[in-house]
């Protein structure tokens, strides 16, 4: 079965777009969303294994609207407040969330993990550029997520994230 991977990022650069054309020779499924109300609608259309976003988020002027002013700023979105919304819907369909970004900013990212995103799943762009290596950290994220990434036994016997 092939891994789908949603990745919620507006830049069109030449690197995302080889990036995305090689994970789908590999064979993942890739959506590729450049705004709210894209990743809104493949959300809705089912599940991800990957879902992968920048700490921006691009929101239109409609979008914008329902968030608090203080969240948006200029058509944007902060990263960490849609993954703060939206965690338990990634909790609830088991998609593993990658932050993917050219900002390596170590309060930003402090953040993102005090959310519950796990460390290694901040990663940034320009230690992570060639197409061969992105590559490489998705299927070692996606390997990771299928042998219980991030899993911790819990003292009932179920299972909690670590």
């Amino acid at each position: 079965m092939k891994a789908r991977i949603l990745w919620l990022d507006e830049d069109k650069s030449f690197v995302l777009v080889s990036h995305r054309q090689r994970l789908e020779i590999d064979g993942y499924d890739v959506d590729r969303a450049y705004s709210l109300s894209d990743c809104l609608y493949y959300l809705g259309e089912g599940n991800y294994d990957l879902f992968i976003l920048d700490v921006i988020v691009p929101v239109s002027e409609h979008e914008e609207q329902r968030f608090p002013r203080e969240k948006t700023q200029n058509g944007k979105l902060s990263g960490l407040v849609f993954y703060e919304m939206f965690q338990n819907v990634f909790e609830e369909k088991h998609t593993e969330v990658m932050v993917y970004t050219i900002r390596d900013d170590k309060e930003v990212r402090e953040a993102f993990v005090k959310a519950g995103l796990e460390p290694e799943l901040y990663v940034i762009k320009q230690e992570v550029a060639d197409t061969a290596e992105f590559v490489e950290k998705v299927r070692k994220i996606l390997k990771a997520k299928r042998n219980g990434y991030g899993e911790k036994p819990d003292q009932g016997g179920g299972r909690v994230r670590g």
